[in-house]
C-alpha cells in the first residue's frame, strides 16, 4: 500500500514539474488576454522564435529567468524591458498583438545578444 502512494505521489510531483515547464500560450484569468511564459536562460531566449496570434487583445508575457546568472527580455520597438532578472525572478511585460509584425526580443546585458540570446518575435502571420 505505501509502496502505491509513493508511486502516486511521485507522478503527481513530476506531472506538475513538467507542466510548470511550458512555454506554449494559454489563457489567463481574464478570458480576452491570452498569456504567455517565457524562459530565459545561457544563452538562450525561450525554446527559440516565438509566434502569436494577431488579436485586438494584448498578450501578457511573464519572462522567468531560469538560468545562473542575471537576464533581461527587451523588445525596443515596442518599448518592451523586463528589467534586470536575477536567476530565480520573473516579470510580466505586455505586448500589443493586433497588427502583424517581426520584432526582435533580447536580452541587452553586454555580450549575451552577440552569444545567441536573441529571438524573432511574430505576430500574425
Amino acid at each position: 500500500m505505501r509502496r502505491m502512494q509513493r508511486f502516486r505521489l511521485l507522478a503527481l510531483g513530476a506531472a506538475l514539474f513538467v507542466s510548470g515547464c511550458s512555454a506554449s500560450a494559454t489563457e489567463a484569468g481574464d478570458p480576452q488576454t491570452a498569456a504567455l511564459v517565457i524562459n530565459l536562460k545561457e544563452y538562450a531566449i525561450g525554446e527559440g522564435d516565438i509566434r502569436l496570434t494577431a488579436s485586438e487583445y494584448p498578450v501578457k508575457i511573464t519572462v522567468k529567468n531560469k538560468g545562473a546568472i542575471p537576464h533581461d527580455f527587451v523588445i525596443e520597438q515596442l518599448g518592451v524591458d523586463s528589467g534586470i532578472l536575477a536567476p530565480g525572478e520573473s516579470a510580466v511585460v505586455e505586448i500589443d498583438s493586433k497588427a502583424a509584425k517581426v520584432l526582435q526580443a533580447k536580452c541587452t546585458l553586454p555580450g549575451h545578444a552577440e552569444a545567441g540570446m536573441v529571438a524573432e518575435l511574430t505576430v500574425g502571420g
